[in-house]
C-alpha cells in the first residue's frame, strides 16, 4: 500500500468516525452557530486530536494504553455521561436572545478545545468506531514501520478536522439565516439531547454493573 493511499484511507477513517452527529457534533454545531466559525473549528480540533490519539494507540500497537482504555471503559462511560448531563443543563439555561445581533469576531479558546477533547475520549463509541473501521479496512496489516503509522494517524487527524471545519461552516451559515427564536429552540433541543444521552449512558452502565 502506497503512502498516499494509506493517508487517504486515514482521511476516510477520520471522516467516517466524525460525521455521525452525536453529542460532540451537536456541541460543535451549536458553538459555531452561537460564537462563530473559529470557535466551532477550535472545538472540533479537540475531537480531531482525540481521534488522532486513539488512532495512534492502535496503529503503534500500544498494548498498555489499549489495556488502560479497556480496563477503565466503565469509568469513561460514567464520567462522560455525567459530563453530558451537566453540559445539557448548561446549554438549556444559556439560550441566546430572541433577536440575533451581529456577531463580533471571537477566537476559539483552549477551553473549547479541551472540553471536546475530553468528551471525545470519554465516549466509548469513538474507541469502538475507530477499532471497527481499522479492522474492516485492514489498514493495521499495512503498517510495518513507524513512518507508515504516522502517515495513517495524520490522515485520521486530517479527515476528522476536515469534517469539523465543514460542520462549523454549516453552523455559521445557519446562524446567518435563522432568527434568534429559532436558534433558541435549537439550543434547547441540543440541551435536552445531550442530557438524555448522558442519562442513558450512565443508566446502561448502572444496569451492567448491577447484573455483574
Amino acid at each position: 500500500m502506497t503512502d498516499l493511499l494509506l493517508f487517504l484511507k486515514g482521511v476516510f477513517i477520520g471522516l467516517a468516525i466524525s460525521a455521525p452527529i452525536g453529542p460532540v457534533g451537536v456541541l460543535v454545531l451549536r458553538r459555531a452557530m452561537l460564537n462563530g466559525f473559529g470557535t466551532g473549528v477550535m472545538s472540533g480540533l479537540g475531537a480531531a486530536i482525540a481521534d488522532g490519539l486513539l488512532s495512534a494507540v492502535l496503529a503503534l500497537g500500544l498494548a498498555a494504553a489499549s489495556g488502560f482504555f479497556d480496563r477503565w471503559a466503565g469509568g469513561f462511560k460514567a464520567v462522560g455521561g455525567f459530563f453530558l448531563v451537566v453540559i445539557g443543563w448548561w446549554v438549556w439555561h444559556t439560550s441566546p436572545p430572541h433577536q440575533m445581533k451581529p456577531l463580533p469576531p471571537r477566537r476559539g479558546t483552549i477551553g473549547d478545545l479541551v472540553s471536546i477533547f475530553l468528551l471525545t475520549l470519554s465516549n466509548p463509541m469513538t474507541i469502538l468506531g475507530i477499532t471497527g473501521i481499522f479492522a474492516g479496512l485492514g489498514v493495521l496489516a499495512a503498517i510495518d514501520t513507524h513512518f507508515h503509522a504516522t502517515v495513517l494517524i495524520a490522515g485520521v487527524f486530517s479527515g476528522s478536522l476536515l469534517w469539523w471545519i465543514i460542520l462549523s461552516g454549516i453552523g455559521k451559515l445557519l446562524r446567518d439565516r435563522v432568527s434568534g427564536t429559532v436558534v433558541r429552540r435549537i439550543n434547547q433541543v441540543c440541551g435536552i439531547t445531550l442530557a438524555v444521552v448522558g442519562i442513558i449512558q450512565v443508566a446502561l452502565l448502572a444496569v451492567k454493573l448491577f447484573r455483574d
